[in-house]
Order: C-alpha cells, then sequence, then structure tokens
C-alpha cells in the first residue's frame, strides 16, 4: 500500500484504515515504530527511579507492564515482537500482562502518576 500527500492526509487514511493488523503487513509496514524499545525501558526505569534491569525483574513494581503497555499503546510493535523485547514472552503472556497493567491503573495513583511520567518523558501524546 501506498499513500502519498501531506503528512496529516497520510495519518488521516491510516486512521481510517481498518482490520486485522496480522494479515495487512503492508498498513504495519507503512507506520513506524517512533519509539524504540531502549527509549520505553530508559523512560520506564527513570520514573522507577532504578536501572531498567531491576525494575523488570521485580515483578511488584511492575516496570515490565508498564513498558509493555507504552510498547503495545505508542509504538507499533506487535504483541509477539514485544514479547521478543521483554525476554521471551509469548505473546499471550504479554497480553495479559498488559490487561492486568491497565486493570491496576484503575486503582493505583502511584502507578498512573509514574505511567504519566514515563509519557512525559517520551512526549507522545495521550
Amino acid at each position: 500500500m501506498l499513500l502519498l500527500g501531506s503528512e496529516q492526509f497520510v495519518d488521516r487514511m491510516k486512521g481510517l484504515l481498518k482490520g486485522d493488523r496480522r494479515e495487512q503487513t503492508t498498513l504495519r509496514q507503512a507506520r513506524t515504530k517512533v519509539l524504540s524499545w531502549e527509549q520505553i525501558t530508559q523512560a520506564v526505569a527513570k520514573a522507577w527511579g532504578t536501572e531498567w534491569q531491576i525494575a523488570k525483574e521485580a515483578h511488584a513494581s511492575r516496570a515490565l507492564a508498564a513498558a509493555l503497555h507504552v510498547g503495545r499503546h505508542y509504538s507499533d510493535y506487535s504483541l509477539r515482537e514485544l514479547g521478543q523485547l521483554a525476554g521471551a514472552m509469548e505473546y499471550p503472556a504479554v497480553t495479559m500482562a498488559i490487561r492486568r497493567f491497565e486493570k491496576r491503573l484503575q486503582v493505583d495513583k502511584t502507578l498512573t502518576r509514574r505511567l504519566k511520567q514515563v509519557l512525559k518523558m517520551l512526549q507522545v501524546k495521550t
């Protein structure tokens, strides 16, 4: 698929295209991975106040789930890619981690504040 026009036009057309992303590889390729995994993990580590490896392995900190959430919603990584980047997670586990994280955001103000810090550091539009 090829889209020609202004940036606003191309963005609008991409938003109108619907369907299963797994089957529409050209649509996925048309989008760019605005954020790299490294950028995401660095921002999460900074918001959590520790090194990424430490934050990632502390399950109760939810840093890994935060990074997966950001990767899923603010980049174009597939669930499979996120699982590989996170360290050999299967994509159903990635989905569950993101769902649990999003549920936890509804009741955990500290987690919500940290996610807002991450998004601000990454300069993403929410």
